[in-house]
């Protein structure tokens, strides 16, 4: 395994310039040259940095806390593999939790405390955060805790970075594939909760069929526990669909759009769906593929996003800034 000696023998410096080198927050008296030709040591000899010995040296844990839902969701399953990916490639433990609500957070951070982990990645568990959950985040950062919350646009203590996936842009995609497939007449599916990530994809689909020139109609289902909705909303809405144009449907979650093929089938209209009436929903997740007809939908590649999220945190413990650009969604043509 390569050493910082062979780095230090193969540039002709001492051990302590390259140290130095490699110290983010150095007193700068390594020369730019030196500097520069001891990376390109690094990456000719493949030098991998063991930043877990590296901070144990300073005293601090090279460990993560990832607070995460506890959903029997694929949308987990990736988190999980992507956080785990990027940790690994840095010699980070990962410790993970999952919850449901403000207090499974608290107790998590509790934990957090013994453990000794020097940052938190999580998934928003409620969309207003709460007094308490604020005051005990303030306090994690204040003993020199990172902290990053994926996909969620709430407000948090200074300092904690919140960073999501392009949900306006994955509206858009859904527009701009319904508006291929030739619809003159479009709809918005969504649920009647405050929910940012729903908003930013309803705002993308819509902004883009108006530059078309068309009206987007709205209908909003109320939910009732984990994706358990409406289904009176949704026949309701099958039985004002028309037979003598092309109909566009967004579904803001496969979830959702999933319910309304069943309310189609229940309706003995099943048939028209793929033919004047076209559907995309969101998520992408393994039901999409496997329902009748198969549903286009948009992915999200929470894997990569993850991964990246993963990165960017390790960045900001080790003092090296990752600003790469995240992952966008995609969508996913089937036969609805």
């Amino acid at each position: 395994m390569v050493t910082l000696k062979d780095i230090a023998r193969d540039c002709h410096v001492s051990l302590a310039v390259v140290s130095r080198a490699l110290n983010p927050n150095s007193d700068g008296r390594v020369a730019k040259e030196t500097r520069s030709r001891i990376e390109a040591s690094m990456r000719r000899l493949h030098y991998h940095r063991n930043h877990a010995a590296a901070m144990l040296a300073m005293g601090r844990c090279a460990a993560l806390g990832i607070f995460l839902p506890d959903y029997k969701d694929a949308l987990i399953a990736e988190l999980v593999m992507g956080v785990s990916e990027a940790s690994a490639d840095f010699d980070f433990q990962c410790r993970f939790f999952f919850g449901q609500n403000s207090a499974d957070y608290l107790r998590f951070l509790e934990t957090l405390g013994d453990m000794g982990c020097s940052g938190i990645i999580t998934y928003p568990i409620e969309e207003k955060v709460g007094d308490e959950l604020r005051v005990a985040l303030a306090e994690y950062r204040k003993k020199g805790g990172c902290v990053t919350v994926l996909n969620s646009t709430s407000s948090y203590p200074d300092g904690i970075e919140c960073i999501s996936l392009d949900n306006t842009y994955g509206g858009n995609l859904a527009a701009e594939h319904l508006l291929s497939q030739g619809c003159t007449s479009f709809h918005l599916l969504t649920v009647d909760m405050n929910s940012p990530t729903n908003a930013a994809r309803g705002n993308g689909f819509n902004r883009r069929i108006h530059q078309a020139g068309y009206c987007t109609s709205l209908s909003s289902v109320k939910s009732s526990g984990y994706h358990k909705y409406d289904y009176q909303a949704l026949k309701t809405m099958i039985s004002e669909l028309r037979s003598d144009c092309q109909e566009g449907i967004f579904a803001v979650n496969d979830y959702l759009a999933l319910a309304f093929l069943r309310q189609m089938q229940q309706c003995d209209r099943l048939g028209e769906v793929g033919k004047n009436i076209r559907l995309v929903g969101y998520d992408d997740n393994i039901a999409a593929s496997y329902s009748i007809p198969a549903l286009t939908s948009i992915r999200q590649p929470m894997r990569q996003f993850a991964k990246e999220a993963t990165l960017r945190m390790i960045g900001q413990i080790v003092g090296i800034p990752r600003l790469h650009p995240l992952p966008l969604p995609e969508l996913v043509s089937r036969e609805s």
